[in-house]
């Protein structure tokens, strides 16, 4: 998935100083640059295990499934 989002879209950054070292002058003294970072690495290796595919399974499974009625006492 992350291959289209980023054809799309193209790169994809939660933040602008996460763009390059020359696009924060602030990143050394940045106490918040490392949480980006991480946040970063953590959304871009979720959309990199999603595969279309597997999306598309699961939207055909959603389609036919029977609901289940819930009752309530």
């Amino acid at each position: 998935m992350l291959d289209v989002v980023q054809a799309i879209d193209g790169p994809i950054q939660l933040n602008v100083c996460l763009r390059s070292e020359e696009s924060c002058e602030r990143v050394e003294q940045c106490a918040a640059h490392p949480v980006w970072e991480q946040a970063q690495a953590a959304m871009l290796a979720v959309l990199g295990k999603a595969l279309i595919a597997e999306l598309g399974k699961r939207s055909q499974l959603a389609k036919t499934e029977v609901p289940v009625a819930v009752s309530i006492p």
